[in-house]
C-alpha cells in the first residue's frame, strides 16, 4: 500500500478549479482576488500560513505579471487573520465562479461538488 504525502493529500483536496489555476497563473486585474480565495482554499484544507505563502509565491511566478512579494505577504495574512477561513462556493454572482468560469467543469462534473453533495446527503440519511 502506497501512502500519499501529506503535500498531495492536501493537494487533491482543493477544488479542481483552484488546482488548475494554481499550475496556469492568472492575469492582470485577477491576480489580487484570486490569490485571496487560493490563500482561503489551502486555509480551510489544512495548510499553514508558511506553507501558503509559499505556494502563493510560486503561483505568482506565473502570473502576468507576477504581483509584488509584499502583496503576496499581505494576501496570506489577510486570508489566515479571521478566525475561520472565508469559504467560496460556486455560485454563479461569487468571486470564484466569476473568475473561473472558463475552467470550471459544471456541478456535474466537479470532484469538490460531488463530494460535498454526497456527504450532506448521508448526513440526512442519518442524523446525530
Amino acid at each position: 500500500m502506497r501512502l500519499i504525502p501529506k503535500s498531495e493529500y492536501l493537494r487533491a483536496s482543493m477544488k479542481p478549479c483552484l488546482r488548475l489555476i494554481l499550475e496556469e497563473g492568472v492575469e492582470r486585474g485577477q491576480r489580487n482576488e484570486i490569490g485571496f480565495v487560493i490563500a482561503s482554499e489551502l486555509r480551510r484544507i489544512g495548510h499553514s500560513e508558511q506553507a501558503c505563502l509559499e505556494i502563493l509565491t510560486r503561483w505568482n511566478q506565473k502570473n502576468l505579471p507576477p504581483l509584488n512579494p509584499r502583496e503576496i505577504a499581505s494576501t496570506c495574512l489577510s486570508a489566515y487573520r479571521p478566525t475561520e477561513p472565508y469559504q467560496y462556493g460556486c455560485n454563479p454572482d461569487c468571486a470564484l465562479h466569476r473568475f473561473l468560469q472558463e475552467v470550471c467543469v459544471g456541478r456535474s462534473k466537479c470532484s469538490y461538488y460531488l463530494q460535498v453533495m454526497k456527504t450532506l446527503q448521508a448526513k440526512k440519511r442519518n442524523p446525530e
